[in-house]
């Protein structure tokens, strides 16, 4: 037989475990993702650490939502909407690209000035548009220059 506590640490935990079974399902008016791979090439060389931001270009619908993404040391990334690296929803894309180098001394470190031309961080000045298809399987290079 279970204690007062116990059956209320029982319920708690159940309450949040099916919390977040819920927070975590697929939800049916998503649009669905499909995987989306790249790498990321500056000067060219790979960009470790950059964030990259795919901006839906057609803003019509709701649930077309911006893909996020972090470069390696190697430059490559994987897009992310719903769930980490599931992808985006088909369509073209408007990118944006930072990248902040750590500053600091004495063990105290933060964000730097973004090492990328400013334009790169706008959605409406970006020149970089990619076009994201369930039928197009081959991974995505962006160059800047």
């Amino acid at each position: 037989m279970l204690s007062r506590n116990q059956r209320a640490f029982a319920l708690i935990a159940l309450a949040v475990l099916g919390g977040f079974g819920l927070g975590c399902s697929e939800q049916s008016d998503q649009l669905p993702v499909v995987p989306v791979k790249g790498v990321l090439v500056y000067k060219g060389q790979p960009l470790e650490n950059a964030l990259l931001t795919f901006h839906p270009v057609d803003r019509t619908d709701p649930r077309r939502m911006t893909a996020r993404a972090t470069t390696t040391a190697e430059g490559k990334f994987e897009l992310s909407t719903h769930n980490a690296n599931d992808g985006a929803a088909e369509g073209e894309y408007s990118v944006t690209v930072e990248c902040y180098k750590l500053v600091g001394s004495k063990g105290s470190w933060e964000p730097g000035p973004n090492i990328l031309p400013p334009k790169y961080s706008s959605p409406q000045s970006s020149d970089i548009k990619v076009s994201v298809s369930k039928d197009d399987a081959t991974e995505k290079r962006i160059e800047i220059k």
